[in-house]
């Protein structure tokens, strides 16, 4: 198979330059023809598709993600072995707005599922060839103004309709700016399954409303509370 193009979109957190205090979302392209993606000529167009997702929901990122330092990378893949074969320099990546209030734990993201599949709604979770056709990305760490208003669904603390529309937006846009709409461009947002190496163009998705936690995002302890019996 031909090589593909990875794009590693990365919001670091204020105040700190650990690789840890960073969130790191991976998005997969591919050519329609089965020929190798290259970086020429096909740069810009990934950027700005992605950087149009996120202008959708970015409103909802925690207060703390230093979106000003936001950057992108792109890596050339050959997708039959999962090796890179060529890299481009990392590059700014233009994110305008984030929230302004509480934030959620850093482990808190909504989760935004992509596949293949030829109708919405045919999401097998058990078959192994549909596991090969599905992929997501994790969006976090989130605004606290994300948990739902709605009586019984904030009893569960449940992330609200809103944010969820706003990423199902945002990657609605991803998918049908990167294609080019009645300009073909060429280029399609894939799913890239490195267990059997297989790439599959993305037709829709959905976002569920429940949160899910991503561990590796969480933030060292600042304070300690101590106590101790007096015996």
């Amino acid at each position: 198979m031909p090589s593909i193009l990875q794009a590693a979109v990365t919001i670091p957190f204020l105040g700190s330059t650990l690789p840890r205090d960073e969130t790191i979302c991976t998005f997969w392209f591919a050519s329609d023809d089965a020929g190798d993606l290259t970086f020429e000529g096909n740069t810009d167009l990934i950027v700005d598709s992605l950087q149009d997702g996120y202008a959708e929901f970015s409103d909802y990122l925690a207060a703390y993600t230093d979106i000003g330092a936001a950057f992108i990378r792109l890596r050339q893949v050959d997708s039959d072995t999962g090796d890179q074969i060529g890299f481009n320099a990392d590059q700014p990546f233009s994110i305008l707005t984030h929230g302004t209030g509480p934030a959620l734990p850093a482990e808190c993201a909504v989760c935004c599922t992509t596949g293949g599949f030829a109708e919405l709604g045919d999401w097998p979770a058990t078959e192994a060839s549909a596991r090969s056709r599905r992929g997501r990305f994790y969006v976090g760490p989130l605004d606290s103004g994300v948990v739902t208003s709605d009586s019984v669904e904030a009893y569960y603390g449940r992330p609200s309709t809103a944010v969820r529309d706003a990423i199902a937006l945002g990657a609605k846009t991803i998918g049908e700016h990167v294609t080019g709409g009645l300009v073909p461009s060429g280029i399609s947002w894939v799913v890239y399954s490195r267990a059997v190496r297989t790439v599959t163009q993305i037709l829709g998705g959905y976002v569920d409303n429940e949160f899910d936690t991503q561990r590796r995002r969480g933030m060292d302890p600042t304070e300690r509370t101590e106590w101790g019996l007096e015996l």
